[in-house]
């Protein structure tokens, strides 16, 4: 829904990583913000939005990472049997990159997306300089958030609706008969450590 909502593409999940992208297939002159814009209202949602309370016996602490990288990328359809939509290049990998040498619960992004954002209304902290895997020495930032009011409490009612969705799904998909409602399905599977980390990639292009 919010990925729809700020016209992101979204290219692939592999494992616990999401990957989307911004100013592509169609050029967008505000690619960067779009992509600023969808991650400041993720950041502000809590472990409840994303796990049942119920379900959270554990105490389970989701912190979902972000890493932003801006420039131009190969794309391409791929595949013989199952043909899909791909991107590759130095800013993918970048981004991948923002993501390991971050923190959770934060966004990193490179010198070339905070030239796309810092004349922006965010919130933007810089890092400074850090050791990046390929890449050597890079100066970052950190993305905290958009300085315009957000409404939280919707973001979080259509996570939480997606999220109810979603748990049908598989439990109409495990009993085709039975329509069992959000307490029925069982509890998630849980981690024994208490902070779960998520990842998630984000592209703006530029030409």
């Amino acid at each position: 829904i919010l990925v729809d909502r700020h016209e992101l593409y979204k290219v692939e999940t592999v494992g616990d990583m999401y990957l989307a992208a911004s100013g592509m297939p169609k050029a967008k002159h505000n690619h960067a913000q779009l992509v600023a814009n969808f991650v400041s209202q993720l950041l502000i949602l809590k472990t409840d939005d994303w796990v049942p309370r119920e379900n959270n016996k554990s105490g389970l602490n989701v912190k979902i990472n972000f890493g932003m990288s801006s420039g131009p990328v190969t794309a391409g359809i791929i595949g013989v049997h199952r043909p899909f939509y791909h991107i590759f290049g130095d800013t993918v990998n970048t981004a991948s990159r923002m993501i390991t040498t971050g923190l959770p619960g934060t966004c990193q992004m490179t010198e070339a997306t905070h030239e796309f954002l810092k004349d922006g209304n965010y919130k933007i902290k810089e890092r400074g300089m850090i050791q990046v895997k390929g890449k050597g020495m890079m100066h970052t930032y950190f993305l905290e958030g958009s300085n315009e009011e957000v409404d939280g409490k919707h973001i979080s009612r259509l996570v939480k609706e997606k999220r109810k969705s979603l748990l049908r799904t598989f439990a109409e998909g495990e009993e085709a008969e039975a329509e069992p409602t959000e307490e029925e399905v069982g509890d998630l599977p849980t981690s024994k450590n208490k902070t779960k980390k998520k990842r998630s990639r984000f592209i703006s292009m530029a030409k």
